[in-house]
């Protein structure tokens, strides 16, 4: 190969475009020939990618794409992960505690929302509730059960949200609407002789002039009918014994046989909690009743904010709880409604020899359940 044509390989050469065999023999010229080295310190690759005539490696780009959408990926994933433990740790230790449920806010909501649905449907019994907070809320749901022989009977749960102003329903509706059985029209003794010896039933029976505590407990203690008196609405009208349009069923009462009443503290600090309460073996008590009326009542009286939501919710006057609860606190605020539960013809002999036929009416049947004793009878 002549001198010249090594000097027309040079630049192959340095562009790394040589055959191996040919890339051989230009380093063996180069080592021995002064001439083409010196030309060789000043001869630079060619750049001829704007002329497209370079060669790119596909699979080597492809890897380089994937490796780069990849980390991409789990940079953006790890960014979600750090925000989210960022607002959870915000939630917990800042919001929960300081907006939620500041002041005791979060419990005292939910004690109202436990008591309000008692009170406010005639026989109802909460038997628990679930509080699952979230980064600026907590979702309330309280189950609500209606005492049918020694069963129940599922009033469907009270579903709220507690947020950073206010406490409202989930389904739109205001926080403690009324959510009592609708009861059957007609004659309850008509109803239960048509029901039989196999069902039981639960009944409210009103009066029109009220019962003192002492002769409701009679009722409750006696042992001519095999009956158990589940729920006791006390006195609340107005002076001049006008019903309030916001008070259904005619009264404002509470169970008088259930489990422990108030809501332990701890349960607010959990990120989820539940509270459980049941028909208590214990013997009814209508003064038991009472007291937990007037609790219920005084905690909603604690808090403003607490006090408009449930005026607002049952379209009572702003004043009108305060109202209430002075009726409330007589030494006998009387007994106006008691609910009773068991056998079919048990209940229609107790309304037939209590002259209470006329002011009763049927809540709910069931399939004879009169197996397990139901408030200690």
């Amino acid at each position: 190969m002549k001198h010249e044509e090594f000097q027309d390989l040079l630049e192959g050469y340095v562009d790394e475009t040589l055959d191996r065999p040919t890339r051989r023999t230009v380093d063996s010229h180069l080592s021995e020939c002064d001439e083409c080295r010196a030309i060789l310190d000043h001869v630079h690759p060619v750049d001829l990618s704007e002329y497209g005539t370079s060669t790119v490696d596909d699979r080597a780009m492809r890897r380089i794409v994937r490796r780069s959408i990849l980390r991409t990926a789990v940079d953006a994933a790890l960014v979600l992960v750090v925000g989210v433990l960022v607002l959870g740790l915000l939630s917990a230790l800042i919001f929960q505690p300081l907006v939620i449920n500041r002041g005791g806010r979060a419990a005292n909501a939910v004690r109202a929302s436990v008591d309000m649905a008692t009170m406010l449907n005639p026989g109802a019994v909460v038997t628990g509730f679930q509080m699952q907070p979230g980064l600026v809320d907590r979702d309330i749901s309280i189950e609500v059960l209606l005492p049918v022989g020694s069963g129940t009977h599922d009033l469907g749960p009270l579903e709220a949200s507690l947020g950073a102003l206010s406490l409202v329903r989930s389904d739109g509706g205001p926080p403690w609407g009324f959510i009592g059985p609708e009861g059957f029209d007609g004659s309850a003794v008509e109803q239960l002789s048509r029901l039989g010896e196999g069902t039981v039933a639960t009944i409210m029976v009103s009066y029109d002039r009220p019962l003192s505590v002492d002769e409701a407990q009679q009722i409750a203690d006696g042992a001519a009918h095999d009956i158990r008196v589940t729920w006791a609405g006390f006195d609340v009208s107005e002076p001049a014994d006008a019903i309030p349009a916001w008070l259904p069923g005619q009264s404002l009462g509470y169970a008088t046989c259930i489990g422990e009443r108030d809501i332990p503290d701890e349960v607010f600090e959990a990120t989820s909690s539940g509270f459980g309460r049941s028909m208590n073996s214990d013997p009814a008590s209508i003064r038991t009743a009472l007291e937990a009326t007037r609790d219920g009542l005084a905690n909603v009286l604690e808090s403003p904010a607490l006090t408009e939501s449930v005026t607002d919710s049952i379209g009572a006057p702003p004043n009108e709880l305060i109202r209430v609860m002075n009726r409330l606190n007589a030494d006998d605020p009387g007994v106006v409604s008691l609910v009773m539960t068991g056998p079919s013809v048990e209940l229609q002999a107790f309304l037939i020899d209590s002259g209470a036929a006329n002011t009763a009416r049927v809540l709910a049947v069931d399939f004879y359940n009169w197996s397990t004793p139901v408030c200690g009878r």
